[in-house]
């Protein structure tokens, strides 16, 4: 097994194959064709990398596109190994032959990290979205009842009309990805039928904690546009500060 550590920034990838040489590419799409050549040149036959909050996402799914078993480690984990490694100082090209080291030492290519669905990941991009104008809107809200210039209210109030037409077409828009696609509608309904969890006693699923649902689809606690009377629902009329409307609060 030929491994290749992969450190994600924002705009470069170092990257190191059984941790050799460090080399460095671009984190776009072209900079991650070369990578893959690369490692094709290499003979590298997994692939490790650190979960950054999403830089990591484009050369994840090219990998795993080009049939490279693919670990994404956890970077709590590959900082303790470097210390037991005798590791100290930070540096890039040290972090991509630490993560080849890892995989190497660890072999738990593709643990606990299924090949992301495209039609899954478009739509966790819409509710990422969507919570964005939701909080940009909250936001505004506050601010439109303060302010003295009547020019800044009138721009606020814009702001607000512009942010309410927007979460309603990716509402939209989620809702026709749902309905397009058996598997996600499947999926919707059985997210439907799972009750909310706010305890922490064993066995239960807490989903305040997580985050996420069971299913993938829709945020923690009925939140998405599809649950009437959860947060972030469309109840024609309701309006509140906390959101668009009906995205009153859930119990």
């Amino acid at each position: 097994m030929i491994v290749a550590g992969i450190d994600v920034g924002k705009a470069n990838l170092d990257v190191s194959v059984a941790e050799g040489p460090v080399v460095r590419f671009d984190n776009t799409v072209e900079g991650i064709s070369k990578l893959l050549e690369h490692l094709a040149e290499q003979d590298a036959t997994v692939a490790v990398c650190e979960a950054t909050g999403g830089y990591e996402r484009l050369v994840v799914e090219r990998l795993r596109q080009a049939g490279i078993p693919m670990h994404l480690a956890q970077p709590n984990r590959v900082r303790a190994f470097a210390r037991a490694c005798g590791y100290q100082a930070k540096t890039d090209p040290q972090d991509a032959r630490i993560l080849s080291r890892f995989g190497s030492v660890f072999q738990e290519h593709d643990a606990g990290t299924p090949t992301p669905e495209p039609e899954l990941e478009e739509l966790r991009d819409l509710l990422r979205r969507r919570r964005q104008l939701v909080e940009q809107r909250v936001q505004e809200l506050g601010r439109v009842d303060k302010v003295v210039s009547l020019a800044v209210a009138e721009s606020t109030s814009r702001h607000i009309s512009w942010l309410e037409a927007e979460i309603e077409v990716l509402d939209r828009e989620y809702q026709e990805k749902i309905q397009s696609s058996p598997t996600l509608t499947q999926r919707a309904t059985l997210y439907r039928t799972v009750p909310v969890s706010h305890g922490t006693r064993c066995g239960q699923i807490n989903r305040c904690h997580t985050g996420r649902s069971p299913s993938g689809i829709g945020p923690a606690g009925r939140q998405g546009p599809c649950f009437p009377g959860g947060r972030g629902s469309m109840v024609p009329g309701q309006r509140t500060k906390e959101g668009p409307a009906g995205h009153s609060r859930w119990p």
